[in-house]
């Protein structure tokens, strides 16, 4: 089995980046004979980063030993990159986010110290720092329940230009100041801190929401009574007129408020030689990495403090054939059951022997290994389980954190379209999603499931999945035969049922992705300009939708009125995520309300992150737009199937960084919103949404506002204003008086308004 806490590299017989090797392994001794060897090239090797973007620093932080980090530091910021970043994140930032890990919280809070005792790596305005998320180091403080590190940056605080009050009123990227963070975050003890600190305990976020709101919806009185111990005779009122005492009032907790994470370690058994190695071939994007991501203890990011209360579930059986028989054809089973078997298991390969595992592949983005059959059938048994979980009412929600993942796979493994005549199954073996909604309906209907919902929001169309559960219906298909003597035609028979002949009426599937050409910005080769984004399927088949891609449907589209499509254009800026939000908002999940399903699935892809590679620049997401998303699900859950969710991991590939990666840091949004969604019963409001869209666009205006103005300075050849001036305008807490005053909004009526213009 391979061993999920092992390095990000190995022992890597690529000298380029010994040094970034050893300073992982903790292995001062051979840092040390570097030194000796050859203090030139170890001096430059310390400024360098590795393949994934990381200094020998950064290395020491994400794999901190005190003897490690004292060691490094004493050669002097001046011969260690410190202006470097970590996929994004500053120095201080990144130990911030490693302190998120029990284990090493003292030791990342003693290395600050270190660093911030420092006065010429601190003449850099450090503190002044903000991350790729628009973080400053007291947003991450807060984050992560240090009111240490926050006292420490206070007393280390000296900019002249810059009031810590402004720094303290900062918004990040999210909307959210450093006081919202410390309620989001549950960081009680940050909060009293911050108080002291004179943070506004009134100050509302982009959506008109104060720290007491959102520590109100949580039902978190530990945070309530740090930000007043008179919060409930307080009447300040969010967006929707509500006070922090209406909104605590208005929500209870579920009986059993728990939500369960389930993770196997045959998930690293899939490919457990495309690891990846400092200086060595580049592994393909679904490889094992992605797991020690998540699950490995004091480097994965669900092992962090916000998921202490989290039940974890790691002794799971492989799905019974009949579970994977009712989606797969038994024919494609044998054949994916028989190639892995051919194959050598091996711990270490040579080249030629590489070469030889190499054709081992279903396509040439989906490749094979031993132990893949078993590992994708224990993939397709966790969500079985995480169904057994739910229903049985053992947890409120799951989070199955699989690999391989599955929404490509169809009934016969690929599925092709005219875009992609060839096709791949883009590293999927069995629909794990699948199998466990067919699981849901056929085993647990005297437990009431009836009605099943499952909604794509990866990156890339869930063909797999919908071609799927189009055998919920009886249809033919015709193949043409073509051999030397002449032609002719098969014309085979296909039906699924899960049940009976009402599956496909009970069953709602809603794939949101981007569609169309590989290169939208003509940036690339002419070669490519005819090639479409993966799978290049997945037009959009929704009635009055306003993605209109001008192809004629589907032959059989009318056929299946509920496997929807929503293929989202390439879109500039922030333009893609507004649309995507939007799309979820008033078209998605107003149906999946109406609909009333048993139980929710989601194929939970994270591959749409703008920090993302595979998506060639389709949807532009960033973390906490995972969060509103699956917060928004949760609420559905609780108005119609009593917080019934199964959430299945499937893309997302971007592992740079580890805890500071985009792919980490979605995940751990999505997995914050499904632990904080089963401690509330909290449900889908029509008005809260007309809110926040109502919001989304006065954000999207004042920012086309301040662009018009920038470009307006630059025509008359201005100087703009400077950088700390720039932040006090943009992040101070606004002053009311100055600026025309807005006229409330009924967020009920303007609700019943939206409503309204979608059925006329």
């Amino acid at each position: 089995m391979a061993d999920p806490s092992h390095s990000d590299s190995g022992d890597s017989s690529y000298g380029e980046y010994a040094l970034h090797d050893a300073v992982e392994r903790g292995d001062l001794d051979a840092v040390q004979t570097a030194l000796d060897d050859d203090d030139e090239a170890f001096f430059t090797a310390l400024r360098e980063p590795d393949d994934m973007g990381n200094t020998p620093l950064h290395t020491a932080v994400l794999h901190p030993t005190d003897a490690m980090l004292a060691f490094l530091w004493g050669f002097g910021h001046d011969k260690l990159s410190v202006d470097s970043l970590c996929n994004g994140v500053p120095l201080l930032h990144l130990c911030l986010r490693m302190a998120a890990f029990p284990e090493h919280r003292e030791r990342m809070l003693a290395f600050l110290r270190t660093l911030v005792a420092d006065a010429a790596f601190m003449a850099d305005h450090r503190l002044l720092e903000k991350d790729d998320m628009g973080n400053t180091v007291f947003h991450l403080a807060a984050a992560v329940d240090l009111p240490a590190a926050i006292d420490l940056f206070h007393g280390a605080f000296s900019e002249p230009d810059v009031p810590l009050t402004v720094l303290l009123e900062t918004k990040n990227r999210a909307g959210n100041r450093v006081l919202h963070v410390a309620a989001k975050y549950k960081s009680a003890q940050a909060a009293v801190c911050l108080v002291e600190l004179g943070a506004d305990i009134f100050a509302t976020n982009s959506y008109g929401q104060a720290p007491l709101h959102l520590a109100a919806a949580l039902q978190d009185e530990a945070t309530l009574m740090a930000l007043s111990a008179d919060w409930k005779s307080l009447s300040c009122k969010d967006g929707l007129g509500r006070s922090p005492l209406d909104i605590v009032s208005g929500i209870s907790t579920p009986a059993l408020p728990i939500s369960t994470f389930l993770f196997h370690p045959d998930a690293m058994e899939h490919l457990p030689l495309a690891g990846h190695i400092r200086g060595g071939t580049e592994p393909p994007p679904e490889n094992y990495e992605r797991m020690k991501t998540l699950v490995t203890p004091g480097l994965g990011i669900l092992r962090t403090a916000p998921f202490a209360a989290v039940h974890w579930a790691h002794d799971i059986p492989v799905a019974d054939a009949a579970d994977v028989l009712r989606v797969h054809e038994v024919a494609y089973i044998e054949k994916l059951k028989t190639m892995c078997a051919r194959i050598p298991h091996h711990t270490k390969l040579t080249k030629a022997q590489m070469d030889e595992y190499a054709q081992y592949c279903i396509d040439p983005d989906t490749a094979l290994s031993q132990q893949s059959y078993l590992a994708a059938t224990r993939a397709a048994g966790v969500v079985c389980a995480a169904v057994d979980k739910v229903v049985r009412g053992e947890t409120r929600n799951a989070f199955c954190v699989v690999r391989p993942p599955g929404h490509h796979a169809g009934p016969v493994g690929k599925v092709v379209c005219p875009h992609d005549p060839v096709g791949s199954q883009g590293f999927c073996l069995l629909n794990n999603v699948v199998i466990g909604a067919a699981y849901a309906r056929s085993h647990f209907k005297h437990q009431g499931i009836h009605k099943i919902a499952i909604l794509d929001f990866d990156v890339h169309h869930g063909n797999g999945s919908e071609e799927c559960l189009k055998q919920l219906k009886p249809r033919t298909k015709t193949f043409p035969l073509e051999t030397p003597y002449g032609s002719s035609s098969q014309t085979v028979h296909m039906y699924k049922p899960w049940r009976n002949e009402d599956d496909a009426d009970n069953v709602f599937f809603c794939s949101v992705h981007g569609y169309g050409k590989k290169d939208p910005k003509l940036e690339l080769d002419a070669s490519f300009n005819k090639a479409w984004f993966y799978p290049g399927s997945g037009a959009t088949n929704v009635p009055d939708c306003e993605h209109d891609h001008g192809e004629p449907p589907e032959e059989d589209e009318a056929d299946y009125p509920l496997l929807w499509n929503i293929g989202l254009p390439y879109q500039k800026g922030h333009q893609a995520r507004q649309e995507w939000r939007r799309v979820f908002r008033t078209k998605v999940l107003p149906h999946v309300m109406a609909f009333k399903p048993d139980l929710i699935f989601l194929s939970a892809g994270f591959d749409g992150h703008k920090a993302e590679l595979v998506n060639w620049g389709y949807l532009g997401l960033l973390e906490h737009d995972y969060e509103w998303l699956t917060q928004s699900v949760v609420k559905v859950a609780n108005a119609v199937c009593g917080g019934r969710v199964v959430s299945v991991l499937e893309g997302g590939y971007n592992f740079h960084g580890r805890i500071a990666s985009s792919f980490a840091r979605s995940v751990a949004a999505h997995a914050r919103a499904l632990v904080a969604g089963a401690e509330s019963d909290e449900p889908w409001s029509d008005a809260a949404m007309a809110h926040e869209m109502h919001c989304e666009d006065t954000l999207i205006l004042e920012a086309a506002q301040k662009k018009a103005r920038a470009a307006f300075r630059k025509s008359l050849d201005v100087k703009p204003p400077s950088d700390e001036a720039a932040a006090g305008e943009a992040t101070a807490v606004p002053v009311r008086a100055t600026k025309r005053a807005r006229k409330d909004v009924d967020y009920v009526a303007l609700a019943a308004q939206l409503a309204s213009e979608k059925t006329s």
